[in-house]
Protein backbone atom coordinates (compact mmCIF):
# COMPACT_ATOMS: atom_id res chain seq x y z
CA UNK A 1 0.00 0.00 0.00
CA UNK A 2 1.30 3.31 -1.32
CA UNK A 3 0.82 5.08 2.42
CA UNK A 4 2.28 8.34 1.29
CA UNK A 5 -0.23 9.01 -1.26
CA UNK A 6 -3.10 7.77 0.67
CA UNK A 7 -2.13 10.12 3.62
CA UNK A 8 -2.08 12.92 1.30
CA UNK A 9 -5.65 12.20 -0.18
CA UNK A 10 -6.92 12.23 3.07
CA UNK A 11 -4.93 15.41 4.13
CA UNK A 12 -6.11 17.04 1.11
CA UNK A 13 -10.11 15.33 1.30
CA UNK A 14 -9.70 13.68 -1.36
CA UNK A 15 -9.67 9.83 0.01
CA UNK A 16 -12.16 7.51 -0.88
CA UNK A 17 -14.40 5.34 1.80
CA UNK A 18 -12.00 2.26 1.14
CA UNK A 19 -8.98 4.48 1.54
CA UNK A 20 -10.12 6.17 4.84
CA UNK A 21 -10.14 2.35 5.68
CA UNK A 22 -7.05 1.16 5.04
CA UNK A 23 -5.37 4.71 6.64
CA UNK A 24 -7.32 3.45 9.73
CA UNK A 25 -5.28 -0.15 9.43
CA UNK A 26 -2.42 1.51 9.06
CA UNK A 27 -2.83 3.66 12.38
CA UNK A 28 -2.85 0.59 14.23
CA UNK A 29 0.10 -0.66 13.15
CA UNK A 30 2.09 1.43 15.90
CA UNK A 31 1.78 4.51 17.96
CA UNK A 32 4.49 6.51 15.54
CA UNK A 33 1.57 5.79 13.01
CA UNK A 34 -0.65 7.62 14.73
CA UNK A 35 1.04 10.19 16.25
CA UNK A 36 2.26 11.15 13.21
CA UNK A 37 -0.30 11.37 11.43
CA UNK A 38 -2.21 13.38 14.23
CA UNK A 39 0.30 16.31 14.04
CA UNK A 40 -0.17 16.50 10.12
CA UNK A 41 -3.82 16.59 10.48
CA UNK A 42 -3.46 19.52 13.47
CA UNK A 43 -1.04 21.42 11.19
CA UNK A 44 -3.13 21.20 8.29
CA UNK A 45 -6.49 22.27 10.18
CA UNK A 46 -4.90 25.24 11.28
CA UNK A 47 -3.51 27.00 8.25
CA UNK A 48 -6.86 26.23 6.29
CA UNK A 49 -9.01 28.22 8.91
CA UNK A 50 -6.89 31.03 8.08
CA UNK A 51 -6.66 30.07 4.20
CA UNK A 52 -7.17 32.82 1.87
CA UNK A 53 -5.52 33.19 -1.11
CA UNK A 54 -2.96 31.17 -1.11
CA UNK A 55 -3.28 28.24 -4.20
CA UNK A 56 -4.14 25.20 -2.14
CA UNK A 57 -3.22 23.04 -5.56
CA UNK A 58 0.11 24.09 -6.61
CA UNK A 59 1.16 23.71 -3.05
CA UNK A 60 -0.01 19.95 -3.33
CA UNK A 61 1.22 19.07 -6.44
CA UNK A 62 4.74 19.98 -5.68
CA UNK A 63 4.54 17.95 -2.71
CA UNK A 64 3.14 14.79 -4.55
CA UNK A 65 5.91 15.57 -7.54
CA UNK A 66 8.45 15.14 -4.61
CA UNK A 67 6.92 11.99 -3.29
CA UNK A 68 6.99 10.98 -7.14
CA UNK A 69 10.70 11.72 -7.45
CA UNK A 70 11.59 9.65 -4.30
CA UNK A 71 9.64 6.47 -5.34
CA UNK A 72 11.77 6.62 -8.75
CA UNK A 73 14.88 6.60 -6.45
CA UNK A 74 16.91 3.87 -4.76
CA UNK A 75 14.49 2.64 -1.87
CA UNK A 76 17.29 1.91 0.68
CA UNK A 77 16.25 4.60 3.73
CA UNK A 78 15.00 3.89 6.52
CA UNK A 79 11.34 4.15 7.02
CA UNK A 80 11.44 6.73 9.41
CA UNK A 81 14.15 9.18 7.28
CA UNK A 82 11.42 8.45 4.10
CA UNK A 83 8.35 9.67 6.88
CA UNK A 84 10.29 12.80 7.80
CA UNK A 85 11.54 13.85 4.41
CA UNK A 86 7.48 13.51 3.58
CA UNK A 87 7.02 15.85 7.06
CA UNK A 88 9.37 18.10 6.19
CA UNK A 89 8.27 18.84 2.54
CA UNK A 90 4.38 19.26 3.78
CA UNK A 91 5.72 22.02 6.36
CA UNK A 92 6.99 23.78 3.53
CA UNK A 93 3.54 23.90 1.85
CA UNK A 94 1.75 24.91 5.16
CA UNK A 95 4.02 27.63 5.85
CA UNK A 96 3.44 28.51 2.06
CA UNK A 97 -0.19 28.61 2.96
CA UNK A 98 0.15 29.90 6.69
CA UNK A 99 2.61 33.27 5.01
CA UNK A 100 -0.62 34.04 1.92
CA UNK A 101 -3.50 33.54 4.59
CA UNK A 102 -2.35 35.95 7.12
CA UNK A 103 -1.68 39.44 4.54
CA UNK A 104 -3.90 42.40 5.27
CA UNK A 105 -6.91 41.98 3.29
CA UNK A 106 -7.86 44.61 0.26
CA UNK A 107 -9.48 47.93 1.39
CA UNK A 108 -12.81 48.30 0.26
CA UNK A 109 -13.45 49.88 -2.99
CA UNK A 110 -16.77 51.09 -2.20
CA UNK A 111 -18.76 52.48 0.37
CA UNK A 112 -22.66 52.99 0.40
CA UNK A 113 -25.19 54.17 3.19
CA UNK A 114 -28.38 52.21 4.02
CA UNK A 115 -30.70 53.45 6.20
CA UNK A 116 -28.61 55.03 8.56
CA UNK A 117 -25.36 57.23 8.37
CA UNK A 118 -22.16 54.95 7.72
CA UNK A 119 -18.92 56.14 9.38
CA UNK A 120 -15.66 54.96 8.86
CA UNK A 121 -11.90 55.59 8.01
CA UNK A 122 -9.77 55.05 4.94
CA UNK A 123 -6.27 53.70 5.06
CA UNK A 124 -5.03 57.22 5.01
CA UNK A 125 -6.54 57.88 8.38
CA UNK A 126 -9.22 60.08 6.98
CA UNK A 127 -12.62 59.65 9.01
CA UNK A 128 -15.52 60.03 6.46
CA UNK A 129 -19.37 60.21 7.49
CA UNK A 130 -21.85 59.19 4.96
CA UNK A 131 -25.52 60.21 4.85
CA UNK A 132 -27.96 57.82 4.91
CA UNK A 133 -30.24 57.16 1.88
CA UNK A 134 -27.38 55.81 -0.35
CA UNK A 135 -24.85 58.40 -0.25
CA UNK A 136 -21.83 56.56 -2.19
CA UNK A 137 -18.24 57.18 -1.67
CA UNK A 138 -15.42 55.15 -4.31
CA UNK A 139 -12.00 55.14 -3.83
CA UNK A 140 -10.26 55.57 -7.11
CA UNK A 141 -6.60 55.29 -6.57
CA UNK A 142 -4.11 52.70 -4.33
CA UNK A 143 -3.93 56.04 -1.81
CA UNK A 144 -0.01 54.89 -2.16
CA UNK A 145 1.41 57.96 -4.88
CA UNK A 146 -2.28 60.02 -4.81
CA UNK A 147 -5.52 59.67 -2.86
CA UNK A 148 -8.33 60.19 -4.98
CA UNK A 149 -12.02 58.93 -4.27
CA UNK A 150 -14.96 60.05 -5.96
CA UNK A 151 -18.68 61.10 -4.12
CA UNK A 152 -22.32 60.93 -4.84
CA UNK A 153 -24.82 61.99 -2.64
CA UNK A 154 -23.64 63.72 1.19
CA UNK A 155 -20.78 63.25 3.12
CA UNK A 156 -18.48 64.73 5.93
CA UNK A 157 -14.88 64.62 5.79
CA UNK A 158 -12.31 64.82 8.33
CA UNK A 159 -9.15 64.91 5.87
CA UNK A 160 -5.39 63.41 7.14
CA UNK A 161 -2.78 65.77 6.73
CA UNK A 162 -0.46 64.91 3.55
CA UNK A 163 1.24 67.74 2.09
CA UNK A 164 3.18 65.23 -0.45
CA UNK A 165 -0.16 63.78 -1.44
CA UNK A 166 -3.50 66.17 -2.14
CA UNK A 167 -6.95 64.49 -1.09
CA UNK A 168 -8.79 64.42 -4.57
CA UNK A 169 -12.43 64.11 -4.94
CA UNK A 170 -14.20 63.79 -8.28
CA UNK A 171 -17.41 65.35 -8.81
CA UNK A 172 -19.39 65.12 -12.27
CA UNK A 173 -17.44 65.68 -15.69
CA UNK A 174 -13.72 67.34 -14.69
CA UNK A 175 -14.93 69.14 -11.67
CA UNK A 176 -12.88 67.78 -8.43
CA UNK A 177 -12.03 68.88 -4.98
CA UNK A 178 -8.61 69.44 -3.71
CA UNK A 179 -7.43 69.45 -0.31
CA UNK A 180 -4.72 68.53 2.17
CA UNK A 181 -6.11 68.16 5.46
CA UNK A 182 -9.59 69.58 6.29
CA UNK A 183 -13.02 69.08 7.45
CA UNK A 184 -15.99 70.25 5.48
CA UNK A 185 -19.40 68.91 4.46
CA UNK A 186 -20.31 68.13 0.71
CA UNK A 187 -23.00 67.52 -1.27
CA UNK A 188 -22.74 66.30 -4.62
CA UNK A 189 -25.74 64.54 -6.37
CA UNK A 190 -28.08 65.37 -9.89
CA UNK A 191 -26.72 69.17 -10.37
CA UNK A 192 -26.48 69.82 -7.15
CA UNK A 193 -23.69 71.04 -5.24
CA UNK A 194 -23.14 72.34 -1.79
CA UNK A 195 -19.80 73.01 -0.26
CA UNK A 196 -18.93 74.33 3.81
CA UNK A 197 -15.85 74.09 5.09
CA UNK A 198 -14.91 73.86 8.75
CA UNK A 199 -11.71 74.19 9.09
CA UNK A 200 -8.68 74.53 6.69
CA UNK A 201 -8.49 75.61 2.90
CA UNK A 202 -10.18 73.88 -0.38
CA UNK A 203 -8.97 74.22 -3.75
CA UNK A 204 -12.44 73.56 -5.80
CA UNK A 205 -11.95 73.31 -9.78
CA UNK A 206 -15.18 73.62 -11.00
CA UNK A 207 -16.41 75.29 -14.71
CA UNK A 208 -12.83 75.81 -15.65
CA UNK A 209 -12.65 77.78 -12.59
CA UNK A 210 -10.55 77.49 -9.34
CA UNK A 211 -12.18 79.09 -6.06
CA UNK A 212 -10.39 79.02 -3.12
CA UNK A 213 -12.25 78.46 0.19
CA UNK A 214 -11.26 79.24 3.78
CA UNK A 215 -13.01 78.37 7.12
CA UNK A 216 -16.51 79.25 7.65
CA UNK A 217 -16.67 79.58 3.47
CA UNK A 218 -19.61 77.77 1.46
CA UNK A 219 -19.64 77.82 -2.16
CA UNK A 220 -23.48 76.33 -3.51
CA UNK A 221 -24.78 75.84 -7.11
CA UNK A 222 -27.79 78.27 -7.17
CA UNK A 223 -30.27 78.60 -10.49
CA UNK A 224 -27.16 76.51 -11.96
CA UNK A 225 -25.24 79.46 -11.05
CA UNK A 226 -21.68 78.33 -8.19
CA UNK A 227 -21.95 80.95 -5.57
CA UNK A 228 -19.67 81.48 -2.53
CA UNK A 229 -20.44 83.47 0.41
CA UNK A 230 -19.68 83.13 4.07
CA UNK A 231 -21.89 79.80 6.33
CA UNK A 232 -24.14 80.94 8.54
CA UNK A 233 -26.78 77.30 8.74
CA UNK A 234 -25.93 75.98 11.94
CA UNK A 235 -27.77 73.07 10.95
CA UNK A 236 -25.84 71.65 7.64
CA UNK A 237 -24.32 68.74 9.47
CA UNK A 238 -27.68 67.96 11.63
CA UNK A 239 -27.90 64.61 9.75
CA UNK A 240 -24.29 64.24 11.43
CA UNK A 241 -24.94 65.28 14.98
CA UNK A 242 -28.61 64.59 14.88
CA UNK A 243 -28.66 68.26 16.70
CA UNK A 244 -31.10 71.02 15.72
CA UNK A 245 -30.30 74.47 16.42
CA UNK A 246 -33.19 77.28 15.69
CA UNK A 247 -31.68 80.11 16.75
CA UNK A 248 -34.62 82.74 16.74
CA UNK A 249 -34.98 82.05 13.05
CA UNK A 250 -38.79 82.43 11.38
CA UNK A 251 -40.71 79.06 11.68
CA UNK A 252 -41.40 79.17 8.08
CA UNK A 253 -36.83 78.69 8.03
CA UNK A 254 -37.12 76.21 10.67
CA UNK A 255 -39.75 74.32 8.67
CA UNK A 256 -37.58 74.00 5.68
CA UNK A 257 -34.64 72.79 8.10
CA UNK A 258 -36.69 70.05 8.92
CA UNK A 259 -37.81 69.04 5.77
CA UNK A 260 -33.66 69.07 5.34
CA UNK A 261 -33.50 66.81 8.37
CA UNK A 262 -35.87 64.04 8.15
CA UNK A 263 -36.39 63.91 4.43
CA UNK A 264 -40.29 64.66 4.70
CA UNK A 265 -42.64 67.48 2.89
CA UNK A 266 -44.32 69.85 5.47
CA UNK A 267 -47.24 71.97 4.05
CA UNK A 268 -48.10 74.93 5.96
CA UNK A 269 -50.41 76.95 3.71
CA UNK A 270 -47.56 80.03 3.79
CA UNK A 271 -49.71 81.87 1.19
CA UNK A 272 -52.75 82.62 3.84
CA UNK A 273 -50.87 82.57 7.19
CA UNK A 274 -48.92 85.68 8.83
CA UNK A 275 -45.89 84.34 9.67
CA UNK A 276 -43.69 87.49 10.70
CA UNK A 277 -43.87 86.82 14.63
CA UNK A 278 -43.49 83.25 14.69
CA UNK A 279 -40.07 83.27 15.45
CA UNK A 280 -38.20 80.00 17.23
CA UNK A 281 -35.49 80.14 19.50
CA UNK A 282 -34.91 76.39 20.40
CA UNK A 283 -32.71 73.29 20.61
CA UNK A 284 -33.23 69.73 19.75
CA UNK A 285 -30.58 66.91 20.74
CA UNK A 286 -31.16 63.25 19.25
CA UNK A 287 -35.27 64.06 18.97
CA UNK A 288 -37.53 62.24 16.21
CA UNK A 289 -39.86 64.30 13.57
CA UNK A 290 -42.79 63.52 16.00
CA UNK A 291 -40.62 65.25 18.99
CA UNK A 292 -39.71 68.23 17.44
CA UNK A 293 -43.50 69.30 15.78
CA UNK A 294 -45.02 68.38 19.60
CA UNK A 295 -42.78 70.91 21.12
CA UNK A 296 -42.75 73.45 18.33
CA UNK A 297 -47.03 72.96 18.28
CA UNK A 298 -47.00 73.80 22.24
CA UNK A 299 -45.19 76.82 21.46
CA UNK A 300 -47.50 77.98 18.44
CA UNK A 301 -50.30 76.61 18.98
CA UNK A 302 -50.96 75.01 15.63
CA UNK A 303 -52.17 71.48 15.11
CA UNK A 304 -50.69 68.65 12.75
CA UNK A 305 -51.11 65.29 11.39
CA UNK A 306 -49.20 63.26 9.25
CA UNK A 307 -50.27 61.72 5.81
CA UNK A 308 -48.34 59.79 3.14
CA UNK A 309 -45.29 60.49 4.30
CA UNK A 310 -46.16 64.37 4.27
CA UNK A 311 -46.64 66.76 7.32
CA UNK A 312 -49.85 69.04 7.16
CA UNK A 313 -49.81 71.98 9.29
CA UNK A 314 -52.85 74.06 10.61
CA UNK A 315 -53.98 76.65 12.67
CA UNK A 316 -50.74 78.18 11.98
CA UNK A 317 -51.08 81.88 12.68
CA UNK A 318 -48.44 84.23 14.35
CA UNK A 319 -48.76 88.05 15.83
Amino acid sequence: MDIEKLLLKVLNDEASSKEYAALESWKKESEENIKLLQELQTKHTDIQDGYKDYDKNAAWHKVESRILQSEQAPQHKPAYLKWASLAAILLVGLYGLFHFSNQEPAVPKEYKSAEQTMQFALEDKTDIWLRDGGSQLNVVSDFEEERRVALIGEAFFDVAHDTDRPFIIELDNQDYVRVVGTSFNLVNEGGEFDLTLYSGVVELHMNNRTITLHKGDRAKKINGSLVKYRNNDSNITSWKSNELVFDNINISEAFEVMEAHFNITIDYNSRTNNLEGCAIRSKFTNENLEGVLSELSDILGFNYKTVDGKVLIKDLACN
